[in-house]
C-alpha cells in the first residue's frame, strides 16, 4: 500500500490517519487553524477556498522533486473555478505524495490555505467561517500531534503527475526559501 505520510507502528511505517480534529494556533504570522483529518483533504481544501474571495493564486512549493524541479511555482491570477479544477485534477497526486506543499492565497480577504506534506491543512484569514466549515464536516477541537518518527513518501508513480502539474499554468518559478523546508509552515 502506498501512502503520503506515515508513522512507525510495530517496527514499520504505515499510513498515519489523523482523528478529525482542528486546533487554534498562534504563529509569527498571526492566528491560524490547523486541521488534521483522516481523509478528504482535497474536498476540504476546495470547501475552504470557496469561502474566500478571488482572485486567487496557487503556490506549489516543490521541496523534494523526483524530476529536478525544486522551487516555488507561483500561478497567474485564478478564479475559484480554476482552483477547483486544479485541485480536482491533481487530487490523487496531492493526497498521495509528499513532494510538495500547496498554498492557495486570496489577497482580497487575506486568506491563505496550506496543504502540507504531513497531510495537514492550515487556514489563515476568516477563521470564524473556516471553523464553521470544519465543524460541519465533522472535525472537533483537539490537539494535533505529528507522530515521531514519521515518514514522507515520494512515489515514482507520481513523477508524471509532477510533470503535468508543472505544465498546468505559466508558473513563475523562484528558488526555495529556507522556511520552505520548515515543518509545519509558520
Amino acid at each position: 500500500m502506498t501512502f503520503k505520510f506515515g508513522a512507525m507502528r510495530d517496527g514499520a511505517f504505515v499510513a498515519h490517519i489523523y482523528p478529525n480534529v482542528f486546533q487554534h494556533q498562534q504563529t509569527g504570522g498571526g492566528p491560524r487553524l490547523g486541521a488534521a483529518l483522516a481523509e478528504g483533504h482535497c474536498d476540504l481544501l476546495i470547501a475552504l477556498a470557496r469561502e474566500l474571495s478571488g482572485p486567487f493564486a496557487i503556490l506549489a512549493i516543490v521541496h523534494t522533486s523526483r524530476i529536478g524541479q525544486e522551487g516555488r511555482h507561483q500561478s497567474p491570477p485564478l478564479k475559484f473555478a480554476d482552483v477547483e479544477r486544479f485541485v480536482a485534477e491533481f487530487r490523487t497526486f496531492l493526497e498521495g505524495d509528499a513532494r510538495l506543499d500547496l498554498w492557495i492565497r486570496s489577497r482580497a480577504d487575506h486568506g491563505l490555505l496550506v496543504y502540507d506534506r504531513h497531510n495537514m491543512i492550515y487556514a489563515y484569514g476568516p477563521l470564524d467561517s473556516i471553523e464553521q466549515i470544519l465543524r460541519a464536516r465533522g472535525l472537533s477541537p483537539g490537539e494535533i500531534e505529528t507522530p515521531e518518527p514519521h515518514s514522507h513518501n515520494y512515489h515514482a508513480a507520481h513523477d508524471g503527475d509532477e510533470e503535468r502539474l508543472l505544465r498546468r499554468f505559466d508558473w513563475r518559478k523562484t528558488p526555495l526559501r529556507p522556511e520552505d523546508r520548515q515543518v509545519p509552515p509558520q
